[in-house]
């Protein structure tokens, strides 16, 4: 989507669902299922091919279509060549700013990573084996290779402090690049719905699904998928945006942790709450706060042109915000399509930006985003500098810019 027309395109992909097209323009090519996407600095595409078992790059300057990574065969093979080795379910990307992509593989329950050189590693979890209760440490204070995960979704990479975050259903958990260590940051392990304001490590979380931030990571988000919600993490309640309902007083503590802007001071030891699990590694300091962005909890669509935090979110999927802190992007699942809305990140105005909420043809190329038919999920949105948003379409098997 071209921001300032509002105006949609196909960017890739004939809607047939195969593998083909290696080689020549993106708008020829075939895949079976484009999922997630990330851009690079240069505004390279790269999109997971689900059913192709692939993540694909579009050379922005050509047009050009190209494997990335995976060999087409479904399992957990690391390689020197990443197109050599093999991926078993890829879900969210996210890149870093050295270009190096990273992948969760959501139903082998790993965390991947295809280097700038072209190299595929696993840098989380164990090829298979599930983290069934939540409520345990599940490998909390060792080395995330070691560690297991239950359903990791939408990778998020710091720039700022080298933290590789991702949701892990029912939590979100972190990865120290430098060490290799994973720890929670936010949740208990419940499935339930509680904890705003509060530490977040004592919050309720339903589906924890793609992470996204602002330039200063000063609040990270993530979509609450089954309650319906955007939440956020922040360094104090302070921190909340203007149309979030504000916090008691004496709920703001006098800490922040040690990824929070440079401008917040730097606190002593003895600062760190009493509550911090024992298995918690010390990269990671637990002072971190959640509450809410967007959503009610109710399942529906509703609040066009008010604050988000009254407005209905079914099912909110793929938020992400652009690199000038001024939207946030989410889509929004119904029962035969998707809807895109569009969040201001100063005011929390919420308003409608692509899609009819119906899917059938995928009409609605070269009018009014607003007009056409989208169907977007997990970690499907993303966009580059010069104000294109670019979504990746499972079912209709395309990427489109507007």
């Amino acid at each position: 989507v071209d921001i300032a027309t509002g105006i949609i395109e196909n960017y890739a992909g004939t809607g047939a669902q195969t593998f083909s097209g290696d080689g020549g323009q993106a708008t020829s090519a075939a895949f079976n299922g484009a999922v997630a996407l990330a851009v690079d600095s240069v505004s390279n595409i790269y999109f997971t091919d689900l059913g192709s078992f692939r993540i694909r790059k579009v050379t922005y300057a050509t047009g050009i279509i190209s494997t990335y990574a995976g060999n087409g065969i479904q399992a957990v093979s690391d390689n020197a060549v990443a197109t050599s080795g093999s991926l078993y379910n890829p879900h969210g990307l996210t890149i870093d700013t050295l270009n190096n992509l990273y992948m969760s593989d959501q139903s082998a329950r790993v965390i991947r990573k295809i280097t700038s050189g072209g190299a595929l590693t696993t840098i989380a979890g164990t090829d298979g084996v599930q983290a069934t209760d939540q409520t345990l440490a599940n490998g909390d204070g060792g080395a995330a290779t070691s560690a297991t995960l239950s359903s990791p979704t939408g990778p998020w990479v710091s720039p700022l402090i080298g933290y590789l975050y991702f949701g892990d259903d029912l939590k979100i958990r972190a990865i120290d690049m430098a060490t290799g260590l994973i720890s929670t940051v936010a949740g208990t392990g419940i499935n339930s719905n509680g904890g705003n304001g509060g530490l977040a490590l004592s919050a309720d979380f339903s589906g924890v699904g793609c992470i996204t931030a602002t330039s200063d990571e000063s609040r990270i988000f993530f979509n609450d998928l089954y309650n319906h919600q955007v939440r956020f993490l922040m360094s104090a309640p302070s921190t909340a945006p203007t149309a979030v309902p504000s916090i008691a007083p004496t709920a703001v503590p006098t800490f922040a942790p040690t990824f929070a802007p440079t401008a917040v001071p730097t606190i002593a030891p003895s600062a760190v709450p009493s509550a911090a699990p024992s298995n918690s590694p010390a990269f990671v300091e637990m002072s971190l706060f959640v509450d809410v962005f967007a959503g009610t909890g109710d399942a529906t669509y509703s609040g066009d042109g008010g604050a988000a935090t009254s407005a209905g979110l079914n099912n909110p999927q793929s938020p992400w915000v652009d690199s000038a802190d001024q939207y946030m992007y989410v889509s929004m699942s119904v029962t035969s399509g998707s809807y895109i809305r569009r969040i201001d990140m100063a005011t929390n105005i919420i308003t409608a930006f692509a899609g009819t909420g119906s899917y059938s043809t995928g009409l609605g190329d070269g009018g009014q985003a607003t007009s056409a038919e989208v169907w977007v999920i997990v970690g499907g949105i993303g966009g580059n500098t010069v104000g294109e948003i670019f979504l990746a379409e499972h079912y209709p098997r395309h990427v489109r810019v507007v």
